[in-house]
């Protein structure tokens, strides 16, 4: 089956630009229409005005996103302080309790212990379902 050029009425129509609809483009007025879909891919103007889409937030998913970064922020803030104030604590104090049992010589890594435990202890400030979500 051959489908170009058309024959419409025993007549040979060419599909020229003056009968060509573009994309967005309405058919109103007429009783039919015979049709051919073409697609020339996104390197035509209307393809490349497009643009990248907006994501589609509500405002509870705006309000959520602002909440968390706010508890994130807090939460690091939060493993900071606690986890210096451990650091001299444990350097003024603890290694002086036999029962923490802390090594003569330490690893390089020792002053990520603490913070990295309080991080640990914190780290349901922010709920797993939210995490998830984002």
């Amino acid at each position: 089956m051959r489908l170009f050029p058309p024959i419409i009425d025993n007549e040979k129509c060419p599909l020229t630009i003056n009968n060509t609809l573009l994309q967005s483009c309405y058919l109103r007025y007429t009783e039919w229409a015979c049709g051919v879909a073409i697609y020339t891919g996104n390197e035509t103007k209307s393809g490349m005005s497009r643009g990248t889409a907006e994501p589609k937030l509500t405002a509870a998913d705006s309000m959520i996103d602002k909440l968390t970064v706010a508890i994130f922020i807090f939460q690091i803030a939060v493993v900071l302080l606690l986890g210096l104030a451990g650091n001299i604590w444990k350097d003024s104090h603890g290694c002086k309790l036999w029962y923490l049992m802390y090594p003569a010589e330490r690893p390089w890594y020792d002053f990520l212990v603490i913070p990295l435990r309080f991080e640990l202890l914190c780290s349901i400030m922010i709920p797993i379902s939210i995490k998830f979500t984002i």
